[in-house]
């Protein structure tokens, strides 16, 4: 059996993928290719360097004080001024501790990311290939990076963000990229039900948190729509997500992440074995 990989964004309910992916890994089922967005795109880069122990690790090590962006020196009006609310110097260290490029590019494992440019609109796809060696890890920061949450990356003329604000499930780019497997599992972070929340509070933060929740869910809603249309009757493509919420986007709470890559676990267990992928 040979599968491709479609990681949707989430933020911190990425937890959730990476005890799917976990499970995956466990199970020796060959993997081929991997598109990921946003938190989909760091899950994706650790599986592809055969890492699913360090990936779990990078997870487990985070908190409500240490996750994967941390406040500006000097507050959010100098993230004003720097193009994003937030420090993602966390989570450029994550990165360059535990993707290791030559490993990456001499995977067996073909991956791409997706992020979107400012200045053109336009979705930007970078592969592991020897001619993005340069700029490899930036294109995965500038995936991972949650739009106006954190700035922009920048690589040559480009100005780059959270490939979540146009692809929140790159759906179409694994059927690019691995054309001749037997399956297609696409792992969402959400559960695709949009609920109602407590009123935001005043500040500008919790209102923006809670409209990027509900954009996120349409952006999903959206992908695996168009995604239907096309797979509509074909038995190759396999959703695994959530059976419930567990946590906000950027909620580090280690017990909810413990309790997400558990589900994500157990969740990968019932849903592939049902789908005749792997037999527990």
């Amino acid at each position: 059996m040979k599968i491709a990989l479609c990681l949707g964004g989430g933020g911190a309910k990425g937890s959730f993928q990476a005890g799917v992916l976990k499970y995956i890994a466990d199970s020796g089922v060959r993997i081929d290719g991997i598109s990921g967005t946003s938190v989909g795109a760091l899950n994706g880069a650790l599986i592809a360097q055969h890492r699913a122990d360090d990936l779990l690790e990078i997870w487990r090590s985070l908190t409500l004080d240490r996750g994967f962006f941390t406040a500006w020196t000097f507050g959010r009006l100098e993230g004003f001024f720097r193009g994003g609310l937030f420090d993602p110097e966390p989570l450029r260290g994550i990165i360059d501790r535990y993707v290791d490029v030559s490993a990456l590019i001499g995977s067996d494992i073909k991956y791409v990311c997706c992020s979107v440019d400012l200045i053109t609109g336009e979705l930007f796809y970078v592969r592991n290939e020897e001619s993005t060696r340069a700029i490899l890890k930036d294109a995965i920061l500038a995936s991972a990076s949650y739009y106006v949450g954190f700035p922009p990356v920048a690589i040559g003329d480009r100005l780059l963000t959270d490939g979540g604000a146009r692809e929140a499930v790159p759906a179409e780019m694994m059927t690019v990229i691995s054309p001749d497997v037997d399956r297609y599992v696409i792992i969402t972070c959400n559960d695709g039900k949009l609920r109602p929340s407590g009123r935001p509070g005043r500040n500008a933060l919790s209102v923006y948190t809670r409209l990027l929740e509900i954009v996120f869910h349409e952006l999903d809603c959206n992908d695996l729509r168009l995604g239907r249309a096309h797979w509509d009757g074909s038995e190759k493509f396999v959703i695994v997500k959530p059976e419930e919420n567990l946590m906000s986007t950027l909620e580090c709470d280690p017990d909810k992440i413990r309790r997400a890559i558990d589900s994500g676990y157990e969740t990968a267990a019932r849903t592939l074995a049902a789908a005749g992928i792997i037999h527990a």
